[in-house]
Order: structure tokens, then C-alpha cells, then sequence
């Protein structure tokens, strides 16, 4: 696959123990490799918000509009693992998140890969609660807006639920206003980005 990838010059070459690694998983039709993406990821490469949570970023591009499963889950997981091997990443926190058909990609992801992943935030989308059981340990913060016309919320409330019957304890926050379009909303809110980065294997 090919991705985007956002690391300040000097976390590169860094003696440190190293740092989180995020991945976004962008929707349907999303082109991340053009100039002004990745999608909703740069919230996370913006200068107030990177000084306070240095990190390395990747956005991989998928081929097609079928999903992130498959070839292209595996594909996104050989990335990581390269990336680990050359970057100094901190391997106890690696984070997913992804919207729409990202959303969908970080359920899966995180069901196929519960321990390489310190925890998730899917957006507006949905996964097969049989999967539940494989990562009710994993941090899991799920947004979905009530009035989604795209993805009906009743796939993200399925899964928290899944996830609570397996003995996890995801977080889950629904807008009742909210459509789609919830992604920004989300990924701007400064209570996410600290959940997230508190997390840890």
C-alpha cells in the first residue's frame, strides 16, 4: 500500500525509547496521498496539538472502495511492522483510528490484531460483534451521530454493546444531532487526543 507518512526530522533520528505511532484509516473514495491530505489525520500533525503529543502518522491509501480487510489489513500491519524496525516507536502505543469505511477497518483491525494495538477510535462505522471476545481488552472509544444516514448507528451501538457482553469497557459517545459528517467534530476534540495518547500496553 502506499501512505502518507508525518514524523518531525528530529524523532527520526532520536536515541529515545521511542514514540506512539498513529494510523487513519480514511472512508470511501478517500485520496490521502494528494497535497492537502491526509483527510482528517493532519489534526494530528498540527502544531499546537503535535508540540503537546509528538508521534509519528501514517495514512495509507486504500486501492479500492471495498474495505480495509483482507490483503489490505495485512498490508496495513506490514507497514507497521517495517516502520517499526527502522523508527524509534514506542511499540506499547500504537493507535488506530479511522472514519466510515475506516471506521469499519479499525473494528477489524483491532479484532485481527488485539495485541499490537494500545487502543482504537472508530468513527462512524460498524463490525461483526462475533469479533468482540478477540479485543474487549483494547481501549476502545467509539463515535457514531444518531442521524447518520450513511451508516446506521445501530452498527456502533451493536458493537459497544458486544464489546460490554464480552467483558470489555468501551467508551462510547453518540451525537444525538450529528450525521455523517462527524469525523472533524471528533478528531478536534482535545479530551480524544488525551485519551488516546494515555494509552498503553
Amino acid at each position: 500500500l502506499k501512505y502518507r507518512i508525518f514524523g518531525d526530522r528530529k524523532l527520526r533520528k532520536s536515541k529515545d525509547a521511542g514514540y506512539p505511532l498513529l494510523i487513519y484509516l480514511h472512508g470511501r473514495g478517500g485520496d490521502v496521498m494528494t497535497p492537502k491530505e491526509p483527510w482528517q489525520a493532519n489534526v494530528f500533525s498540527k502544531k499546537d496539538n503535535y508540540h503537546k503529543r509528538e508521534c509519528f502518522i501514517i495514512s495509507p491509501q486504500c486501492p479500492d472502495v471495498n474495505g480495509w480487510n483482507g490483503d489490505k489489513a495485512n498490508n496495513v500491519v506490514k507497514i507497521i511492522e517495517e516502520l517499526v524496525k527502522k523508527l524509534p516507536i514506542d511499540e506499547k502505543r500504537i493507535y488506530l483510528t479511522g472514519y466510515s469505511m475506516g471506521g469499519f477497518g479499525t473494528f477489524h483491525l483491532l479484532a485481527q490484531e488485539p495485541k499490537l494495538f494500545a487502543a482504537g477510535i472508530p468513527i462512524a462505522g460498524g463490525g461483526h460483534p462475533s469479533t468482540a471476545e478477540s479485543f474487549k481488552k483494547v481501549p476502545v472509544w467509539v463515535f457514531h451521530g444518531a442521524k447518520d444516514p450513511t451508516v446506521n448507528v445501530s452498527l456502533s451501538r451493536l458493537m459497544v454493546e458486544a464489546l460490554k457482553e464480552a467483558g470489555g469497557e468501551p467508551k462510547y459517545t453518540e451525537y444525538p444531532d450529528g450525521d455523517h459528517g462527524i469525523a472533524d467534530q471528533v478528531l478536534k476534540d482535545e479530551d480524544v487526543h488525551e485519551w488516546l495518547f494515555a494509552q498503553s500496553r
